[in-house]
């Protein structure tokens, strides 16, 4: 499963991913691959892919495209992107070289991150393009402070005490690696992130149950009746007793299909990438 973490803060952006994956050859033997998934745009933006391997292939696409139109505003790129990644998508499907499975599986997640060339104090910008079961066009999910996939409610906390506290990017991206390294460990047996709702509050693990986090700021500690996740607008709605409805955000997760199998890491290979106003660390 990719690992993603992203902080957006005044210095700039902060971005981590893992680089390797897994595949299943037909008579089911495991092979190990090195994944680019983090394409710098020029100096100043890039596009991180997650979720079906198709994603890098259409990242190296739009990379192709940003350097051949040789944009260099922050807000050209953002404005063509979801159009880009839609039309290619798009006719890629309708090729029938790609058969999808289920929506669950056939996910494309695109992280993309500008921050304004030569003004390297801002303005930075985060966007989530997402497609699922080949629905087009990407959805458009602007990232405000900060985002971890699968998603990380302990982790996204600590990401947001950090930027509100302006630490140094360097110091956003040790933690990101400590992250990283300590996902590598959990191995494959990491479980898919579950909510609960408790006469005390909401509750969240993304550990199979080891450790439990309380979820939803401002969530009161009540009993919670009911809880739904709405995919299509990427909320945990949860039903309390006499304190109505909440709504808490939840991006997309990220599931690769069994063709490709799980992500692994290889934490001794680090490229550490610095562009302007953007610092990328990948494992």
């Amino acid at each position: 499963m990719t690992q993603v973490i992203a902080a957006l803060q005044e210095e700039g952006i902060a971005v981590a991913t893992d680089s390797h994956a897994s595949s299943l050859s037909q008579n089911e033997e495991a092979r190990r691959l090195r994944v680019q998934k983090l394409f710098p745009l020029g100096s100043h933006a890039f596009v991180l892919s997650a979720g079906l391997g198709l994603g890098v292939h259409l990242s190296r696409l739009f990379q192709a495209f940003v350097q051949q139109r040789g944009f260099a505003r922050a807000d050209d790129i953002l404005r063509v992107a979801a159009p880009f990644f839609s039309e290619h998508y798009g006719e890629i499907l309708s090729s029938g070289a790609f058969g999808l499975r289920n929506d669950q599986l056939d996910r494309i997640l695109l992280l993309i991150g500008v921050t304004e060339s030569g003004a390297p104090k801002g303005p930075h910008r985060m966007i989530l393009l997402a497609s699922e079961g080949g629905r087009l066009p990407f959805e458009q999910h602007d990232i405000s402070s900060c985002i971890t996939i699968p998603r990380s409610m302990g982790t996204e906390y600590q990401l947001q005490s950090m930027c509100a506290k302006q630490s140094p990017l360097e110091d956003i991206l040790a933690y990101a690696q400590r992250f990283l390294i300590k996902r590598a460990d959990e191995g494959d047996d990491v479980g898919p992130q579950v909510f609960i709702g408790t006469d005390i509050g909401g509750w969240e693990t993304t550990d199979n149950g080891t450790t439990w986090l309380p979820f939803g700021t401002g969530l009161p500690n009540v009993v919670i009746a009911d809880l739904e996740i709405k995919d299509s607008l990427q909320k945990l709605v949860a039903g309390t007793h006499g304190r109505g409805a909440w709504e808490i955000d939840i991006p997309s997760t990220v599931t690769i299909p069994a063709s490709q199998s799980s992500t692994t890491f290889d934490i001794d290979a680090v490229d550490d990438t610095e562009m302007d106003g953007i610092q990328s660390r990948t494992h």
